[in-house]
């Protein structure tokens, strides 16, 4: 049977947990908007993986946010493949990114202290599984010597059919 309530020091770290996470999703949606203006951002690929990196460490470690989780660990392989120049960075692929730190952001906002957390929008979990299929074909250990691949029109073709 699980509980109804978050206990006290789950609800306590739970607390600390969304506003540190608030903080850097407007942090990494704030750099995520700076490439889809075409503004080059010194480490920026970066800071968003390690911004999905984070927020998946820290909801493995809470109870009840195993949706969070998940949803991080396919923004973070997707924002690794970014960093790494397996993928393309374009504004297809940046705004499901944004998109994805948007959706916890309302996640968050909205359920932060409910014992376990709701799934995030079906849509964009199917989007970022997509991805993550597409990836699993390109060989990850590229050293430059091919260019990145485009997904810009594999994944709006996606995401006009769903």
């Amino acid at each position: 049977m699980s509980q109804s309530f978050l206990s006290e020091e789950d609800a306590e770290l739970r607390e600390f947990f969304a506003e540190d996470a608030t903080e850097l999703l407007v942090e990494v949606r704030e750099i995520l908007a700076s490439m889809l203006r075409g503004e080059a951002t010194e480490g920026g690929l970066e800071s968003v993986r390690r911004g999905f990196h984070n927020l998946k460490g820290a909801a493995m470690s809470l109870p009840g946010c195993d949706s969070l989780e998940s949803f991080t660990r396919l923004s973070e392989t997707l924002a690794t493949a970014l960093e790494q120049g397996v993928i393309a960075a374009n504004p297809e692929v940046l705004t499901l990114l944004d998109e994805a730190a948007a959706a916890i952001q309302d996640l968050l906002a909205e359920h932060a202290m409910e014992p376990r957390l709701p799934l995030l929008p079906n849509q964009l979990v199917m989007a970022l599984m997509y991805c993550q299929d597409k990836l699993v074909g390109i060989d990850a250990s590229l050293d430059g010597a091919q260019a990145p691949v485009s997904l810009e029109e594999p994944l709006r073709q996606f995401r006009a059919a769903n």
